[in-house]
């Protein structure tokens, strides 16, 4: 993401950016890891589970690829709900619900500004959120 200081933002558009990103770093931290025991040699394979809220998302063993993390994504037990991303070898997962103002709208904001600004500079394409990438030299799917 830019520097806010290189956007044409207000003062006030600045400040919402700035709370955002707290707040999201505050997010991130809020979700808990929980590992069951370890498992004996005749223990079926055992899941991770990530605990947000009323949500749980159930990560299998054994995601510790970039082509395991897709062989998942693809199959029936990938979460309905939620951001779950691969990077360099660590699953990211995002459960948070946005705010409408400190969040969603600034977030639309950004993505107008910006996507005007490539179709009208004609700078290639621009994505916003949502659209699932994946980059095998950057070890990423998100």
């Amino acid at each position: 993401m830019p520097d806010v200081e290189d956007c044409d933002l207000s003062d006030e558009e600045v400040a919402d950016l700035r709370e955002l990103r707290k707040q999201r770093r505050e997010r991130q931290q809020q979700f808990s890891i929980v590992d069951p025991p370890s498992r004996e040699k005749t223990n079926p394979p055992f899941m991770s589970t990530i605990v947000l809220y009323e949500n749980a998302i159930h990560l299998p063993d054994g995601i510790s690829s970039l082509a395991a993390f897709r062989d998942w994504l693809r199959s029936d037990d990938f979460p309905k709900a939620g951001r779950i991303c691969y990077l360099n070898g660590q699953v990211w997962v995002d459960m948070s619900k946005e705010q409408i103002f400190t969040h969603n709208q600034v977030k639309q904001e950004f993505n107008v500004v910006i996507g005007g600004l490539v179709k009208a500079e004609q700078m290639g394409r621009y994505f916003p959120d949502g659209l699932y990438l994946t980059n095998d030299r950057a070890n990423l799917a998100g």
